[in-house]
């Protein structure tokens, strides 16, 4: 049936002793509540409009009510609503009126029934599609804990698991994980130098004018960790969740043993990281174990993490920001753009001149087809700084 206004039910006590005559339609609801509305107060429509929201205002006859005419049907309704209800709709004094009657009195005293307002939901209009050609900013995270310090869990780590930092590059405080001071060993922290190089690559893309619309990153601590820093410059990490996805992670041929044990996505929000939680990954974690991945697999496993992404947001359209490693650069960007994928030697001597926090851009040209693009700001450089000793002056 169509409804003119929103679907009020009248509950009563016990359907079978209440009489009512045959122009009445019995109806009940998922709330559980029982009740019947007059069949002159509807009409037959087509189904795809049976439950489009118009107007709300009360079905029922009540005390010092006046009857106004809306479309085809007669609705009595209340000469004051009450307060609640007249805060949610306002005036309805602009409402045309009508002297017709079609409401049986005598029946609705029959009648001892509380008006329950069901609200039908309304769906939220799509935001409107992002215009201009699409860009996808690809990046390395940044400096990392292992790499700068070597071994470090055992001197930073005490037998109670407390963290305690033995350099000012290290990270002042580590977050909580299952598994433990063990769980770094494989998904390292950032450094603090690390921490700065993606603010710092943020701050510029901001300076520059660009706006991430959609952020996908690979499940490592230290690419997450890089995906924050780059929002935080950008001034959008909290309006921007980060879509933690598997498919982004590196090379399976360097974890011959086993992947690392990732932080899920309650740990990381109870670190404080603004990470989406319903979001459905392209590639499982599970898929990602007990493979001997080559180089080509690798390749083709980022090519469709890269297709699925551009598709998935498609509708919208918007810039697209890509966290991951050293390879995801190339990886993610080279079927992309018509090229063939890289054999193991090609890969790894390309990776060794892809540093902490490299950044590229690919952007749709049309047609399906995307090319590399220079970035409209510098890379950040900086040199190796060595530990300091103050014994080598007593020398």
């Amino acid at each position: 049936q169509k409804h003119h206004e929103a679907l009020f039910v009248a509950t009563l006590p016990s359907v079978n002793n209440c009489a009512y005559s045959l122009n009445r339609i019995f109806l009940t609801f998922f709330s559980g509540c029982s009740g019947i509305l007059p069949q002159n107060y509807t009409e037959r429509t087509a189904e795809s409009d049976a439950w489009t929201l118009h107007r709300t205002v009360l079905l029922g006859k009540l005390d010092n009510s006046e009857e106004l005419e809306v479309g085809d049907s007669v609705i009595s309704l209340p000469r004051q609503m009450p307060m609640s209800h007249q805060d949610q709709e306002g005036s309805v004094g602009d409402m045309p009126s009508s002297n017709n009657t079609t409401s049986d009195s005598s029946e609705e005293k029959q009648i001892s029934a509380t008006m329950t307002e069901i609200k039908l939901p309304v769906e939220k209009p799509l935001p409107e599609p992002i215009a201009g050609p699409r860009h996808i900013y690809i990046i390395r995270h940044g400096e990392r804990v292992d790499f700068t310090f070597g071994t470090w869990i055992p001197y930073c780590f005490d037998e109670t698991g407390k963290y305690m930092r033995k350099d000012l590059n290290m990270p002042k405080t580590v977050p909580a994980r299952k598994s433990g001071p063990q769980g770094f060993f494989k998904d390292c922290p950032l450094t603090n130098v690390g921490i700065l190089q993606a603010t710092l690559i943020g701050e510029a893309m901001k300076e520059a004018g660009i706006t991430i619309h959609h952020t996908f990153c690979s499940p490592s601590l230290r690419c997450i960790q890089t995906c924050t820093g780059v929002l935080q410059g950008l001034g959008e990490v909290e309006s921007q969740p980060i879509a933690i996805e598997p498919g982004l992670f590196e090379w399976l041929a360097w974890y011959p043993d086993s992947l690392p044990d990732w932080m899920s996505v309650e740990e990381l929000e109870e670190a404080g990281y603004n990470v989406k939680q319903d979001y459905k990954s392209f590639v499982r974690t599970e898929e990602l174990h007990d493979i001997r991945e080559s180089t080509e697999q690798f390749y083709m496993r980022s090519f469709y993490l890269a297709q699925s992404v551009i598709k998935s947001t498609a509708d919208r359209g918007g810039n697209i920001l890509l966290v991951g490693h050293a390879a995801t650069l190339d990886v993610c960007s080279r079927q992309l753009c018509g090229g063939a994928p890289r054999n193991s030697q090609e890969m790894t001597r390309l990776i060794q001149k892809i540093p902490y926090c490299s950044m590229t851009c690919v952007q749709d040209v049309g047609d399906n087809k995307w090319e590399l693009r220079d970035l409209p700001f510098p890379p950040v450089t900086h040199s190796n700084n060595m530990r300091f000793d103050w014994k080598v002056l007593l020398t």
